[in-house]
């Protein structure tokens, strides 16, 4: 009896790789999108990258590092989404300033402006705290805001709610509308 050995070749390794395709099963966790999942238009991302870390830079000096789970890119966007987004603000000796966490992002990777989406956390250099729905931040205009209800956490303490918050990416100058709370002190 004659042996086809390019038939049997190749059948170990097909079972292999749609074993561990069944294995991996759904990386989704609750109120998360799997790291492949794309916007709401279902469009799927041209690349995932797993845990990047990106430098943003403004004027020649390193502005920023962002780091995240997962992030989502589209060719044909100038807008990425980050999921699990930690962002570290840094001074011109690169000393931390502030540190920004959410769990979702959009990333504008032309402007660097990015808007952290559900539950985003400031928290200042002075330890501080800013807890908002969705947090705005321009490197280009030096500004950090939020049009949703804010609450922010003093670092003398106390807290303050606001309507609407703003403050300078270097937290000297923190304003916010309709205040409910006690007077403000530093972030």
């Amino acid at each position: 009896m004659r042996s086809t050995p390019h038939r049997s070749r190749g059948w170990p390794l097909a079972a292999a790789l749609a074993a561990a395709v069944l294995a991996c099963g759904d990386t989704a966790t609750p109120g998360r999108p799997a790291a492949g999942a794309g916007p709401a238009d279902g469009t799927q991302p041209d690349r995932v990258l797993v845990k990047p870390e990106l430098r943003l830079v403004l004027h020649g000096t390193r502005y920023a590092v962002l780091q995240a789970d997962s992030m989502n890119v589209y060719e044909d966007s100038t807008t990425a989404r980050v999921f699990g987004l930690r962002l570290q603000l840094l001074d011109t000796l690169g000393s931390r300033i502030a540190e920004i966490s959410a769990p979702a992002a959009h990333y504008q990777l032309r402007t660097q402006k990015l808007l952290a989406t559900g539950g985003a956390v400031v928290i200042g250099p002075g330890s501080g705290r800013i807890e908002t729905e969705a947090l705005n931040l321009d490197p280009d205009a030096r500004r950090i805001w939020s049009d949703a209800e804010t609450r922010v956490q003093w670092a003398g303490g106390g807290s303050t709610v606001f309507d609407t918050f703003t403050v300078d990416d270097r937290f000297l100058s923190p304003r916010g509308t309709n205040p409910k709370g006690p007077s403000r002190g530093a972030l």
